[in-house]
């Protein structure tokens, strides 16, 4: 209720009818009502009873106080959180007093950060739009019960599960603080007129366009192209952006001593040339997930190495990463594919993509081992995520790639295991495993230059400590791990003679069931494959050859009876 002063004209009693009016209409309560959450002078966002969205300004005790609505006004009227001057109160027009707009310094940190994924439409499997205030206060897609702004919080602090996921950057202290504030402030709309709409990345004009115009084959990563030669700027004069590429990479050129290029890419029919596009089922029995393994043949010649790998994004609604294994006894026919839910036994990461993620390219001065035929072959896993069966969708995304001649490059690497088979997690429960690695010491220095961690769905963080001879210790690796954002880390680390590794997974079991080492999703491995020079150095045992000659089994770091320590012991060895 309001209390009327005492007035002494016909005048002040009307304008005091107008306001007890608009303001009776205005005593919502705001979307932040706890105490303290409301920091004195700011303005929250609160709810009006037309439905609309008004403005409180928080009071000195940390409380909103009235919700300023937009009553009507006349034709002529000022916005109705006063009273119009020509207008009746219910007559005319409606303005507002906030927009659906985000505060300019929070608009900087989206625009930044989250516009990879989140614009609108959403890119690369997104959920969800960041573009709006109402795309903040939205209902979360896959949590309802949360709003998308109280999302935002958990994951910009989440240690296992971040926002923006790696390999972007992280928020800095600076702009996470800016965003809990906004955040614990109940994420107020800017006042109208005050506010910012984020940008894409590379959608805003340049600083000064090149004489030249923009470069050909395309842009930088993610996708696309940056504008055309013809374009022609003028120097000391903003260049408008160019437009995006139509075909991802498909022009990407790789280091000057790459010699032959190929490309692994998803496709629908089978063949080794076969360039039908994939169409992508829906798979609402895993809420539109669908992982699909394509099979290939080494097109290069024996004795190649890999020099580059290159992204091919096509279809951005619906790629959400891919990750290119290599194996020495192939199970497959080249140019096929099949559903798949895991790596098969003897599988090992040659390079991958997530969003954020551009080429990866191995040291100037080291080449990489590959699979050769007629025994090996490539599997290119891709994860789709397609969850509406009533819209057709198609992708060609993979990679492309070069090779060089052996010796090109003065130092061969090959891709070699550590970590443990000995898991066996107990129901509902978080646990670690660790795995030992003792090098070989009659080959010098060993030279890591990539670091891939592989676990499945209930690995949450992987960490590889160098053991030095001398008694200290130093980290390798320690970084969260997401199954579905597998990445990889370059490195430029020595292990010398002596020294020993320790990788350690850490797994959060959130199933009723026990979950043993094996090679679909639903169980769990821990592998840290490393990317290492002089071939087979970083080995338990010496290099011997076997029947088949296979670098699965030379190149293994790790207790192999290991296994018996899963929850079935050797009934757990993957089946080649």
């Amino acid at each position: 209720m309001i209390e009327l002063r005492k007035i002494r004209s016909a005048f002040h009693v009307l304008l005091w009818s107008v306001v007890a009016v608009v303001v009776a209409c205005s005593t919502q309560k705001s979307n932040s009502d706890t105490p303290g959450t409301c920091p004195s002078g700011a303005t929250v966002a609160c709810n009006c009873p037309n439905g609309s969205v008004g403005v409180a300004a928080c009071t000195p005790d940390g409380l909103p106080g009235a919700c300023a609505c937009n009553a009507g006004v006349g034709s002529g009227g000022a916005p109705a959180v006063v009273q119009g001057a020509g207008g009746s109160p219910a007559s005319g027009g409606t303005s507002s007093a906030t927009s659906d707009q985000l505060p300019c310094d929070v608009s900087a940190i989206v625009s930044a950060h989250c516009l990879l994924c989140h614009t609108n439409p959403p890119q690369f499997t997104a959920p969800m739009p960041l573009i709006t205030w109402s795309n903040f206060h939205a209902q979360g897609v896959r949590t309802p019960d949360q709003t998308v702004y109280q999302l935002v919080a958990t994951r910009i602090q989440s240690p296992t599960s971040p926002m923006p996921p790696p390999p972007n950057a992280p928020l800095s202290d600076a702009e996470k603080a800016t965003m809990l504030a906004w955040i614990n402030a109940g994420a107020p709309a800017a006042p109208a007129g005050m506010g910012c709409t984020p940008t894409p990345p590379g959608t805003t004009p340049g600083a000064g366009g090149a004489s030249n115009g923009g470069a050909p084959n395309g842009g930088a990563p993610p996708i696309g192209g940056s504008g055309d030669t013809a374009s022609g700027g003028v120097p000391n004069t903003a260049g408008a952006a160019g437009a995006a590429g139509a075909s991802g990479y498909m022009n990407a050129t790789g280091p000057s001593d790459c010699q032959q290029y190929y490309e692994f890419t998803a496709h629908g029919g089978t063949g080794d040339n076969d360039k039908t596009p994939f169409p992508v089922p829906s798979n609402t029995a895993n809420d539109g997930n669908q992982y699909t393994c394509f099979y290939f043949d080494p097109p290069y010649q024996t004795g190649s190495e890999g020099l580059w790998f290159s992204p091919v994004i096509v279809n951005t609604a619906v790629i959400h990463h891919w990750l290119l294994y290599a194996v020495d006894q192939k199970t497959h026919t080249s140019g096929t594919f099949a559903s798949c839910n895991a790596i098969e036994a003897g599988a090992y990461l040659i390079a991958g993509w997530a969003p954020g993620a551009s080429a990866t390219s191995l040291p100037a001065d080291v080449g990489l081992q590959l699979p050769q035929n007629p025994n090996g072959g490539f599997i290119l896993e891709v994860h789709h995520f397609n969850p509406n069966p009533s819209v057709p969708q198609t992708d060609a995304s993979g990679v492309r790639f070069c090779t060089a001649p052996q010796n090109t490059r003065p130092h061969t690497a090959a891709v070699h295991f550590t970590g443990t088979e000995g898991i066996c997690l107990n129901p509902n429960s978080m646990q670690s495993v660790n795995g030992q690695c003792v090098p070989q010491t009659n080959q010098g220095d060993i030279h890591i230059v990539n670091i891939w961690p592989h676990m499945h769905k209930l690995g949450v963080r992987q960490q590889i400590v160098i053991n030095r001879a001398g008694g200290t210790t130093e980290t390798l690796h320690d970084a969260p791990f997401d199954f579905n954002s597998q990445i990889s880390y370059p490195t430029d680390t020595v292990i010398h003679p002596g020294d020993t590794l320790t990788t350690t997974c850490y797994y959060n079991n959130t199933t009723s069931a026990k979950v043993p080492f094996g090679e679909d999703t639903q169980d769990e491995m821990c592998y840290g494959f490393l990317t290492a020079w002089p071939v087979g150095a970083l080995t338990t045992t010496p290099m011997t050859g076997s029947a088949t000659g296979s670098i699965f089994q030379q190149l293994r770091c790790e207790n192999n009876l290991s296994i018996l320590q899963s929850c079935n012991g050797l009934a757990d060895v993957p089946k080649n």
